[in-house]
């Protein structure tokens, strides 16, 4: 390649970096890292032409800024519960905003450092709600990047942030794709507690046991149930993005294939025998207080009491969508749900 012949061998430069976490969570061949440099030097960021496109002068000066500024974004991603691929909806804008902090200036104080931190979470959010870079990635990667350049030094709102729509069949998303993650994520950064080691903090990769992700209302008994327009659930029904939490494998045996109204019974009554000092009143209370981190509120939490399992998706994605809202997320409730709705089905299938 031209790079060779000009002394800069991207093999080794690769090959010298491929180990580290934060290179293995956002590129897997060295195509991110020079998507970066490409970007950098004001040239094309198309997967195909990237090695005719990049200079050798460009990789000496940008490659391992690049590197570093994975690292640093790396432990960005960590406060906002984005800690390996499972929480991150695409790592495709990972250039972008590699290329956009090297050309901004560094946030210093606690309340720029903040502010840069909501600006990331938002673009995080935002795009994989909207599933922006499922297709077409490349070239909004360039368009991107200038936008958070002005969007990190001036405010200046960037025109990829679309409002995100939220319509009737928001809570029925399935459990895959980019919106699953950013649930996953959001979850993640809540640090919710287990039930059965109600003082252990579940995480993916940043807890204090490592969480397993778990059916809610459980499939087995989701499949013997009757809808309300008299048709039967099926194990895919119980696949919703909104019935999966954070547990470990003890809290899954505990449930097993039980609704919740009878697990849930169940986990008071042993909390009873635990601890007779506490009233029951006071346990049911308790155990509202942690279902609050797993984004399950009072409404949701009578849905479970009841075992009404589309009272309980409706509940708890509204839970998700007020939380959104919390964090500057401009979301519009819409009646009708948009053609596309349920692009997320084939989403992983394509790589995110």
């Amino acid at each position: 390649s031209n790079l060779i012949s000009k002394g800069v061998a991207l093999r080794t430069l690769w090959d010298n970096v491929k180990g580290e976490s934060h290179v293995q969570l956002f590129d897997s061949d060295g195509t991110q890292l020079l998507q970066t440099v490409a970007l950098m030097e004001g040239k094309p960021a198309k997967k195909s032409t990237l090695v005719k496109n990049v200079s050798a002068e460009g990789v000496t000066r940008h490659w391992s800024q690049s590197v570093a500024t994975f690292k640093a974004i790396e432990g960005h991603l960590a406060h906002l519960g984005i800690t390996s691929k499972k929480t991150l909806p695409y790592d495709t804008l990972i250039p972008a905003l590699a290329a956009a902090m090297l050309e901004s200036p560094v946030p210093v104080t606690p309340i720029e450092k903040n502010a840069f931190l909501k600006k990331i979470e938002k673009w995080i959010l935002q795009t994989g709600l909207n599933q922006r870079y499922t297709e077409g990635s490349d070239t909004k990667k360039t368009e991107d990047f200038k936008s958070a350049k002005k969007w990190f030094a001036n405010n200046e709102n960037p025109n990829f942030l679309d409002e995100v729509i939220w319509t009737q069949s928001t809570p029925l998303l399935p459990n895959g794709g980019a919106r699953y993650k950013v649930i996953l994520a959001m979850l993640n950064k809540e640090k919710p507690r287990d039930l059965i080691q109600v003082n252990k903090i579940l995480g993916l990769e940043n807890g204090d046991v490592q969480a397993q992700i778990h059916h809610i209302f459980p499939k087995a008994w989701i499949k013997n149930q009757t809808k309300g327009d008299g048709t039967q659930y099926t194990v895919k029904d119980a696949d919703k993005a909104f019935n999966m939490t954070f547990l470990t494998p003890e809290s899954n045996n505990f449930i097993s294939d039980q609704p919740p109204a009878t697990y849930l019974s169940a986990l008071i009554s042993n909390w009873k025998t635990e601890d007779p000092a506490i009233s029951e009143e006071a346990h049911w209370d308790n155990l509202k207080t942690l279902l609050k981190n797993h984004f399950i509120d009072d409404a949701a939490f009578d849905c479970l009491l009841r075992n009404d399992f589309e009272g309980f998706l409706d509940a708890r994605a509204n839970v998700v969508r007020e939380s959104l809202v919390g964090r500057g997320i401009t979301v519009v409730q819409v009646a009708a749900a948009p053609e596309d709705d349920q692009i997320d089905e084939v989403d992983d299938v394509l790589g995110d």
